[in-house]
């Protein structure tokens, strides 16, 4: 994926600031903290698809990223071996992480309810392929397909059953 050079130097700055604060991870320092360093450098990277409320017109719209950023830093940071020490497969997994779904901002706020990250405990409601049917969007719109019912993105690899151990 072509992206600008700003995005690009985001994403070594995040590579090498993560780098640098990765001997802190799990020592009781701020985890939410270094997650966010992540999380707040993510892109949007529209994915084409939208729920049908967002095309409908007659509600406030706005990006869902549908990887959730903060907890794919919490993966990466617990893989750091493999991420961190490979610049080429954290871009991929930064830009992947950057995929956005339209939504309402109502809807957008019921995904939000989906994960807790408070006092260095972090859960999850459900699994990122069940998200959106969690709050009623059973389907998405994409131009060039149609509707498509169940969760039509691909998912990193792993990222599933690395989920299931923040799952309540």
């Amino acid at each position: 994926m072509k992206l600008t050079k700003k995005q690009e130097k985001t994403i070594e700055t995040v590579f090498e600031v993560l780098n640098s604060c990765i001997h802190l991870w799990k020592k009781g320092f701020d985890d939410r903290l270094i997650t966010r360093i992540f999380y707040v450098a993510v892109i949007n990277i529209h994915s084409g698809y939208s729920s049908p409320n967002a095309m409908s017109g007659e509600w406030e719209t706005t990006e869902d990223h549908v990887f959730t950023p903060q907890f794919i830093a919490r993966y990466l940071l617990d893989n750091a071996n493999k991420y961190l020490n490979d610049f080429v497969l954290f871009r991929e997994l930064f830009i992947w992480s950057s995929t956005v779904i339209t939504v309402t901002k109502v809807e957008n706020n019921l995904l939000k309810g989906q994960t807790k990250n408070k006092d260095d405990v972090f859960s999850i409601t459900c699994l990122m392929n069940e998200k959106y049917k969690k709050v009623g969007i059973d389907k998405l719109y994409k131009e060039s397909v149609g509707y498509v019912e169940g969760f039509p993105l691909e998912i990193w690899p792993g990222i599933l059953e690395y989920e299931k151990q923040y799952l309540i």
